[in-house]
């Protein structure tokens, strides 16, 4: 396991094993026992105290390690020093399976005169290039929000003096604290910068379905921060591509100026072009396409017809032309997709496919489920 796995495990664990603790602790107060054998509540900046060294520097210690560079690392060796001060028991036996190991080495770094979010990546073969900045799937204000609420519940678990309600509180906090440990998980399996790089294999997969002739156009469905769009277009010197996108609030960090810097850094400025654009009623008019591909966006679409959606983007697809859309086809977002694929074929399509690709194609089957990726696939045909 890489030795930043194992730093994440280590803190991980400390906090479920310091929320069982406090969980245990408060539990004898349904039989009306001291908590503490003592009189009267605790000092208010004693328990101050406590809550911010038992748990929120373990969380502080996570983030860092993730998000940080060589500041975070120091600081998250100062943050061990500390808690291991006050807690020495709880890295008696985690230490001995912490040893430094040989390491993958990060070559990113953001450089004088890069523009706004871009890194330059040393390659296989020792060179320096500028690479484009695509973001993450798995947005960092959510994982901020996950990381804020647990510390909020935590806190007021500990204040407030209602019994039934402070167990409440402390359930909370268990379900939070796990949660924000699997957003950060995620946003290091898609992270471009990353050992597992996820969301390069899908994008890098998705593209190689799209063939496009000389001078063919091809639309990207929910552009994001314009990986796909850009990827297809690399692998189609003689065509463009367009990516649209309503580029939502969820997704802050994604935009159009994004896109075309992205596209700039990439090489392929003059081969794509992005605009904002509504998936349920696209603004180009029948046929007006080579190809359509469109990238894990559908199922975020609030609607109780996603087949209708497919339809809709395959309206503005020409006769001949092909569609690779790769999304969750489970049956609760999409009804019976074999039925659809039938009913596309009685449509007269040429050829009509669904792949799988939650069985090793883009993700193993288990990554497809603690990702809750499963029902992940690529619908593939002709028209």
């Amino acid at each position: 396991m890489e030795k930043k796995n194992r730093i994440i495990l280590l803190w991980t664990l400390t906090i479920l094993g310091f929320l069982a603790h406090s969980l245990a602790d408060a539990l004898p107060a349904f039989w009306g026992q001291s908590i503490a054998a003592q009189q009267g509540p605790a000092p208010v900046g004693m328990m101050a105290f406590m809550v911010c060294l038992t748990y929120l520097v373990p969380v502080i210690g996570i983030l860092l390690m993730v998000y940080g560079g060589k500041t975070a690392k120091v600081i998250n060796a100062v943050l061990a020093m500390l808690h291991r001060t006050v807690h020495p028991a709880a890295h008696e036996r985690t230490d001995r399976g912490l040893q430094p190991g040989p390491t993958a080495h990060h070559a990113d770094d953001v450089r004088p005169g890069a523009p706004d979010g871009h890194r330059f990546r040393e390659t296989l073969q020792g060179e320096v290039a500028m690479g484009a900045d695509y973001k993450n799937w798995m947005p960092k204000g959510m994982i901020w929000s996950f990381a804020a609420g647990t510390a909020v519940s935590l806190s007021l678990a500990l204040i407030i003096g209602v019994d039934w309600l402070k167990i409440l509180l402390f359930i909370l906090t268990l379900v939070l604290a796990g949660v924000t440990v699997w957003t950060v998980l995620m946003y290091r399996a898609f992270s471009y910068d990353g050992k597992r790089q996820m969301s390069r294999q899908i994008i890098d997969g998705v593209a190689e379905y799209v063939k496009l002739p000389e001078g063919g156009r091809c639309l990207d469905v929910g552009c994001g921060s314009g990986a796909l769009t850009i990827a297809v277009a690399k692998r189609n010197p003689q065509s463009t591509v367009t990516g649209i996108d309503r580029w939502g609030a969820e997704y802050a960090s994604f935009s159009k100026k994004l896109c075309e810097d992205n596209a700039r850094a990439e090489g392929v400025a003059d081969r794509t072009d992005f605009a904002q654009g509504d998936a349920l009623k696209l603004d180009f008019p029948d046929g007006a396409f080579d190809a359509v591909t469109s990238n894990y966006v559908y199922h975020n679409i609030p609607s109780r017809d996603r087949q209708g959606i497919l339809l809709e983007t395959l309206r503005v697809l020409k006769k001949g032309g092909t569609f690779t859309i790769h999304d969750l086809f489970s049956k609760d977002k999409y009804g019976d997709m074999q039925a659809f694929v039938e009913r596309l074929k009685d449509m007269g399509y040429e050829h009509v496919e669904f792949i799988p690709t939650d069985n090793g194609r883009f993700m193993s089957p288990w990554e497809a489920k603690w990702m809750a990726l499963s029902g992940s696939a690529i619908l593939f045909g002709k028209k």
